[in-house]
């Protein structure tokens, strides 16, 4: 979804691996899609036929929560989506909704990089604690300018409480508790 300069450069690359690309975007030349080998066809249609989906549009008013329950229910069961564009563009809440039925499998995103520092936050809480250092307890805390209940610092959230082994599947009560921590956090890991 969007075929400017990231978009067209993702399509290429994933020719140079063997997969069928399809792109959507209103503005892209058809002639600069047919060099690439990919083929230009409807928001509609892509959503439908798209194992993969990676987002590259900007955030404009008629692409704001673009991918909402609607376009969400119209895509394959087991969809990745790739998220590289302005978080705007996807609903959050409807999101969350198809990664709970299943119709998304799974969301890759600019956040990769921060949610493996929250895990190894977690993992090095552990060690130093259960460790001969003398440590009895960490305490990891971080601000964020984003909202509490922002998809993106509640998946930072997770990844940290996780990592320490809260649970390896959390239940429900685990998750709501996950949710109602404030964006400005303090997390006792471990006190012994």
């Amino acid at each position: 979804m969007g075929f400017g300069k990231v978009g067209s450069e993702v399509a290429r690359r994933a020719k140079g691996l063997g997969m069928h690309v399809i792109a959507h975007d209103p503005y892209a030349p058809a002639d600069k899609a047919r060099a690439i080998g990919a083929e230009l066809v409807s928001f509609e249609e892509a959503i439908a036929k798209a194992d993969f989906i990676s987002l590259h549009m900007p955030l404009t008013p008629a692409t704001s929560k673009v991918f909402n329950d609607e376009s969400f229910g119209k895509m394959k069961t087991g969809v990745w989506i790739i998220n590289v564009a302005r978080g705007g563009v996807i609903d959050e809440d409807a999101l969350v909704r198809a990664l709970d039925s299943g119709k998304v499998a799974q969301v890759l995103s600019e956040l990769a990089p921060y949610v493996s520092l929250a895990e190894k936050l977690g993992r090095l809480a552990v060690q130093l604690v259960a460790g001969e250092s003398g440590i009895k307890g960490v305490k990891v805390v971080y601000t964020s300018a984003r909202d509490p209940d922002d998809l993106d610092t509640r998946l930072l959230r997770a990844m940290a409480i996780m990592a320490i082994g809260v649970d390896e599947e959390p239940d429900k009560k685990t998750l709501e508790k996950i949710g109602a921590i404030p964006a400005v956090e303090e997390f006792v890991f471990l006190e012994l």
